[in-house]
């Protein structure tokens, strides 16, 4: 699943040909799984089943997949012997993934099945922050202008008039 469309990517770059749509296509997927490894979270739209080891009581559990969609049905289980949460015992802070008990949850084995994450750009029901999806795009278009010039993206400037002086960017 990628945080961006080929199409998008090609649009900011003004390319109208196809020389270079397998190289962005790679990248797509790169730069998409490296901003989830960065966000450590994965943004695609998901049914999603969750086990979590309770170690002491806690007044919250963050779901890893929001934002939840509080319109699909949500299990909470907790126990072995999977003893089932009313719905009237927690409270659920959809757009951020938070279920807050009315106290506590016990130390215990919780188990939540829900639907959360984004409709990908992919889709007709899109609503990945365009922000996001930007900062994507940034990064993509960053490395095409590398990977198109050929150049070492660290070369600051480079002279030969008494035969070479090269300077690298500072900072790195």
């Amino acid at each position: 699943m990628t945080l961006t469309l080929l199409a998008t990517v090609k649009t900011e770059l003004q390319i109208s040909d196809t020389s270079a749509d397998t190289w962005l296509a790679s990248q797509i997927t790169a730069v998409s799984e490296q901003v989830e490894s960065y966000c450590n979270r994965i943004f695609a739209r998901a049914a999603v089943t969750e086990t979590r080891q309770i170690e002491t009581p806690s007044s919250r559990l963050v779901l890893s997949r929001y934002p939840v969609d509080s319109s699909q049905s949500l299990s909470v289980v907790y126990g072995d012997d999977d003893t089932a949460v009313a719905s009237t015992d927690y409270r659920l802070w959809a757009a951020d993934g938070i279920l807050q008990p009315d106290s506590c949850w016990p130390s215990c084995i919780l188990t939540v099945s829900y639907t959360g994450g984004y409709y990908l750009p992919d889709s007709e029901d899109r609503d990945l922050p365009h922000d996001l999806e930007q900062a994507v795009i940034d990064l993509i278009v960053r490395r095409y202008y590398r990977w198109a010039s050929k150049r070492d993206p660290m070369l600051r400037s480079e002279a030969v008039p008494d035969v070479l002086s090269v300077s690298y960017v500072d900072g790195l």
